[in-house]
């Protein structure tokens, strides 16, 4: 056969097994691809599926720990956590509340109104199952598909409640199967469900087909375990016919029709190979998408990996706030919980100085190389160390992120230790104390923008978790404090009613029963096991003589509501008598009846025996008294005389004697030799000053003539005394000032008072000219006057010698006067019912107070 002769049916034959290969690697590779997309897709589907369901009953375990720790829940507080998941995952049909006894204390249906209780023990041997399994492990339990009383398909997820005395009940949620597998596609993006068959069985059961029939039994089917609490659920995912009429490629056929023609028609050749040149781009382009959709997905995983990891962290700080009642403690464990669970570099715990606003380090962990150390952080907002994370969070009471350390601002104070140590983005995290932020918790990764949003939702979980653990062991620590200070009260209550002979007693009125302390058997002489303990036994140690005394006053205590108070006297076994006071109050019910009583008896033997014969010594010492007092009046009355006739009968041969020196010194000074001008002159000087002391002496004793108190205008008063004392006030330049004196029941000695104050201002004045103030303040009874000065002051050692007779502080020669002039006042002042004194100190002037009791409604005097 020649070559030529067998080169077309050669080249048909290579032409023909050419386009049979390429027509099986098209149809192989369509089929490979949608293989690949069935099983990334089944793949993703699980794993959402994974995501949602843990996330539910993470959520569901933390609310579990809540009640957990609290140890107290009441049907309120259940019903608003309930309803609260059941609108967050619509998902949920209802959440139970399940005794030991399965029996349901509380179910809180979707939609409806209360929480329930249902009687009886669990009917369901589904959910059952899952209880006795939730038992025995200790952990979260779900069930197998079971038809809820909705009717529809579904599951029950249920967790173990524990105390410090063991399994306390569970938590018990029914999820419906279709909603909450809804979601998860809806979440998946691209995805069209009806493309899809896909289905979730838990051994031959369906708990979840997305088209009537068996789930997932379509062309190109991929199908996964998924383990899950106990159990474990098959996904199934495949394509149905339509999808693969849309989507399945005409390549194959064209080019297994176009193969037997291909040598025919070369350009139709070259046309299809331009086609399957394109068809390759765009093969490369769904590759391309493919590569970044896995991307994306490993991001996902990546981020719900850390999620997981919090989770994890949330979960053991939990149980280390159930064990741990130190705050210190717990903090440490916290740290180490977040860098060992939660992948951190390091954390730590800070608290606030209220008075240096510096943030000291409590507890930390991981890699932290001295760090802390050296770094000075503090809350308040001026300073460079203000204004990073943590005293950003203090302050404010919020979260606070640094995101890249290596270029914020903000945290340029730390920025190169934080460097050192690979800490490349931090947050920190308020924690509360009776709701005030004290302290913050501190986190450090090792990449930049690690803190997401779904990281910061937790966190801050975590933070209140904290918060809330401090909060209840300070209670914790008020709760004892105030357990030892009654302890303490109690002991010294006891102490005390031994010393003073007093104990509490209560009688059942209804009943008859009479207690008694231990102090009122010791008062009675009396044991408890021989005491009847009933009213008559109480009325069988009363002394006869005033037993009904004691019955009419506990008659009228219980019927006519008159106060139980009384002194009796009472016969011990030994037959001594004792006097006693008892006293008490009556309880009546809601109709009025009395119901019981209850008192306190006192041993006052002693302060009896004391009290009678106080009672003779009082009687004669009033006796004693009004004679004392009746020949202190006639004393007075003769002193008085004698001191007001004294000084007349002086005044007359004072003035001859006086007139006569003077007469002397003007006709005979200079005519005599120095030695008589000068005796001359201390004559008529002494005689001058005998005059000025008897009329001193004159005035003080005028004093002690009672005079009737009216009405006086102090204003009136002090403008008297300024009149009087005008010459003395131009020659040392003074300044009075004073305003808003009031009117006031005394008599008109009282300007006096005011004349003798400012005139010894003006004497005993400083280099400067004087400038006195006068002022009053109301007082509760009385009217407190003040006269101040800026003179030469007083030293305190003679506050009070200054007030009396004839006492002076400096001689005649630096400062005139006779020494009573103060004197007068205070006896004025003490006939007024009122008293006097000076606050002063050498060199800053004086302060002189007087008060005036208040006898009656004044009004202010206008000046």
């Amino acid at each position: 056969m020649r070559p030529n002769r067998y080169l077309p049916v050669i080249i048909a034959i290579v032409s023909i097994a050419v386009t049979l290969i390429l027509w099986q690697r098209l149809v192989s590779w369509e089929r490979q691809s949608l293989k690949r997309d069935v099983e990334a897709k089944t793949a993703a589907f699980k794993d959402d599926i994974s995501d949602h369901v843990l996330f539910r009953v993470a959520a569901l375990g933390r609310m579990g720990r809540r009640w957990e720790y609290s140890g107290k829940l009441s049907k309120a507080d259940w019903e608003y956590d309930a309803k609260n998941y059941i609108n967050d995952y619509p998902s949920i049909e209802s959440i139970e509340l399940v005794g030991t006894d399965l029996r349901a204390r509380w179910r809180v249906p979707a939609g409806r109104g209360n929480a329930r209780a249902e009687s009886g023990p669990s009917a369901d041997p589904v959910k059952t199952a899952a209880f006795l399994k939730a038992k025995e492990s200790g952990k979260p339990a779900i069930s197998h598909p079971a038809d809820l009383p909705s009717g529809e398909k579904g599951f029950y997820a249920c967790l173990p409640l524990y105390s410090k005395d063991g399994l306390k009940g569970f938590i018990a949620a029914a999820f419906k199967s279709r909603e909450l597998f809804d979601t998860v596609l809806l979440v998946m993006r691209p995805l069209e469900m009806d493309d899809y068959a896909i289905g979730v069985l838990d051994g031959e059961d369906i708990l979840y087909a997305n088209h009537p029939g068996s789930p997932g039994a379509a062309e190109f089917a991929d199908e996964l375990d998924l383990p899950l609490y106990g159990v474990t659920w098959r996904v199934r995912m495949g394509l149905n016919p339509a999808y693969l009429s849309r989507t399945r490629s005409i390549l194959p056929g064209a080019a297994l029709a176009l193969g037997f023609v291909w040598t025919f028609v070369i350009v139709s050749a070259v046309h299809f190979a331009q086609a399957a040149r394109l068809k390759g781009k765009d093969l490369e382009a769904a590759n391309l998408s493919l590569r970044h959709e896995i991307l994306v997905r490993r991001e996902a995983e990546e981020k719900a990996t850390r999620s997981n990891r919090l989770y994890s962290v949330l979960s053991k700080v939990d149980e280390a706030i159930v064990r741990t009642r130190e705050p210190e403690t717990l903090f440490r464990e916290a740290c180490r919980i977040c860098v060992e669970e939660g992948r951190f570099l390091m954390a730590w715990v800070g608290m606030k100085d209220p008075e240096t606003q510096l943030i000291r380090p409590v507890a930390y962990w991981g890699v932290e190389e001295g760090y802390l150390e050296n770094i000075r952080i503090s809350a308040a907002a001026e300073l460079p160390e203000g204004r990073g994370p943590m005293g950003t969070a203090l302050r404010e009471g919020r979260y606070f992120v640094c995101s890249d350390i290596e270029h914020d601002p903000d945290v340029a104070v730390w920025r190169e230790a934080a460097l050192k140590r690979g800490y490349r983005s931090s947050a920190a995290f308020p924690l509360f104390l009776g709701g005030r932020a004290v302290g913050a918790l501190s986190l450090h990764a090792a990449e930049p923008g690690f803190f997401d949003e779904s990281l910061i939702g937790l966190l801050n979980s975590l933070s209140a978790d904290i918060s809330f653990a401090m909060d209840s062991a300070e209670a914790e620590k008020k709760r004892k404090t105030a357990e030892e200070a009654l302890k303490k009260s109690e002991a010294l209550l006891n102490k005390a009613q031994h010393i003073a002979h007093l104990g509490s007693w209560e009688w059942d009125i209804v009943n008859n029963t009479l207690a008694w302390s231990d102090v009122i058997y010791e008062i009675f002489g009396l044991r408890k096991d021989r005491f009847g303990a009933t009213y008559e036994a109480f009325l069988n140690t009363v002394h006869p003589g005033d037993r009904k005394s004691v019955v009419d006053a506990v008659n009228d205590a219980i019927h006519k509501k008159k106060p139980y108070l009384i002194n009796h006297r009472i016969v011990l076994p030994d037959g001594s008598i004792k006097t006693v006071r008892g006293q008490g109050d009556v309880t009546r019910n809601a109709s009025g009846e009395a119901v019981r009583m209850v008192g306190a008896v006192q041993d006052i033997t002693e302060r009896k025996k004391m009290d009678d014969e106080l009672s003779e010594y009082r009687d004669h010492l009033e006796e004693l008294v009004e004679a004392r007092t009746a020949e202190l009046k006639a004393v007075n009355r003769e002193l008085e005389a004698f001191t007001y006739s004294a000084s007349h009968d002086l005044q007359e041969p004072l003035r001859i004697v006086a007139g006569y020196m003077q007469l002397l010194s003007r006709r005979y000074k200079g005519r005599l030799d120095s030695d008589a001008d000068e005796f001359i002159e201390y004559a008529v000087d002494g005689a001058s000053r005998m005059q000025r002391l008897i009329n001193d002496l004159l005035s003080y004793s005028r004093i002690g003539r009672r005079k009737e108190f009216r009405t006086i205008d102090t204003g009136e008063a002090v403008r008297s005394a300024l009149t009087n004392l005008k010459a003395s006030i131009e020659e040392s330049g003074a300044a009075i000032t004073y305003e808003r004196l009031p009117k006031i029941e005394a008599n008109s000695q009282i300007s006096n008072v005011f004349m003798n104050l400012i005139g010894n201002a003006m004497k005993y004045r400083g280099e400067k000219p004087p400038q006195v103030r006068i002022a009053a303040e109301r007082l509760a009874n009385s009217w407190q006057f003040s006269v101040s000065d800026n003179g030469i002051g007083i030293e305190p050692r003679h506050h009070d010698r200054i007030f009396e007779i004839f006492q002076r502080l400096h001689g005649k020669t630096e400062y005139p006067g006779t020494g009573i002039g103060l004197s007068i006042c205070k006896k004025i002042i003490e006939n007024h019912g009122g008293r006097i004194w000076v606050e002063s100190k050498p060199g800053e002037g004086s302060t002189f107070y007087f008060n005036i009791p208040d006898r009656k409604e004044v009004k202010y005097a206008k000046n």
